[in-house]
């Protein structure tokens, strides 16, 4: 059965285990007492080291070579980023992957790497894969976490990020560096413990007001701004904004409120504003550059 890919990056919420999980881990090299995120990253790591995977683009296309990936097919109807589809009844007969070539190359490379890592899956769960199953979140989660540690490899981006404040900047410089998108490069970031920082995605609404769309680094909840001319300055400037304020949150059972302190950094992006905040983010000593 074929297994889609999540559009929307996951927030890093736990998933509760399965038997998927369960036996994923457990037939893995490193074996049962490791997390599922141990045991996707060293599948990757084995791969690359025996295969002599270079960095960049050839690496992605020797490790689809290895991962028995025999044809990858662009289609632009597609109502996902793309899904992986087994070409038998066994491992070892290969596999086709559909993408939705309508979607920016950024994203349709981490899809590439994303379906990839399902092959892990039906190589070591054979007896759920092989057979109707519905998706499974946790799966989902750790392909996801699986291509992004293929496409930005710890080693590399410690080198690279040692020396770089946490910034919307660096966060660009790092994902264009890296070829993938802004929330994949900070999940990773997160990930690997160089930043502590939330990036948050907010729309302007027809009233003026604006509204969180997306956060990437904590799950979702409904942010919203106390006062609202922070990011409003941020909507009308072609530069970036630095500033402090607070977020609240209003709970729907009781009403109450929940009040969060925040420094931020602000973007306009097209029909959208970015976000980024938490812990170590510092105000610049100089006035930041405009990255338009």
């Amino acid at each position: 059965m074929a297994a889609k890919t999540v559009k929307r990056a996951s927030s890093s919420n736990s998933v509760p285990a399965t038997p998927l999980l369960r036996k994923f881990v457990e037939r893995s090299p490193s074996g049962g007492s490791a997390s599922p995120e141990e045991a996707m990253e060293s599948l990757i790591r084995d791969c690359v080291r025996r295969k002599r995977l270079p960095e960049g683009t050839r690496r992605l296309d020797g490790f689809l070579r290895e991962r028995k990936v025999i044809a990858v097919d662009g289609e632009s109807s597609l109502d996902c980023d793309g899904y992986i589809e087994p070409m038998g009844r066994a491992y070892s007969d290969g596999f086709r992957i559909k993408l939705n070539d309508s979607v920016p190359p950024v994203r349709r490379r981490f899809t590439l790497a994303h379906e990839a890592c399902h092959t892990f899956f039906y190589e070591l769960v054979p007896e759920i894969k092989f057979r109707p199953h519905t998706t499974d979140e946790g799966e989902e989660r750790l392909c996801n976490f699986g291509a992004a540690a293929l496409l930005i490899p710890i080693a590399r981006l410690r080198r690279r990020a040692k020396n770089l404040p946490p910034s919307i900047a660096a966060l660009q410089a790092l994902a264009s560096e890296f070829e993938v998108s802004l929330p994949a490069m900070l999940l990773r970031l997160r990930a690997v413990g160089l930043w502590e920082l939330e990036l948050s995605i907010w729309r302007r609404l027809t009233n003026g007001s604006f509204a969180m769309d997306r956060i990437y680094g904590s799950r979702y909840v409904p942010w919203r701004w106390v006062d609202e001319r922070d990011i409003a300055i941020a909507w009308g400037s072609r530069s970036t904004v630095f500033g402090s304020s607070f977020v609240l949150l209003q709970r729907e059972r009781s009403g109450a409120l929940k009040f969060r302190p925040v420094v931020y950094e602000a973007q306009r992006r097209d029909d959208h504003v970015l976000v980024l905040w938490g812990r170590g983010l510092k105000r610049p000593r100089t006035r930041p550059s405009t990255l338009f």
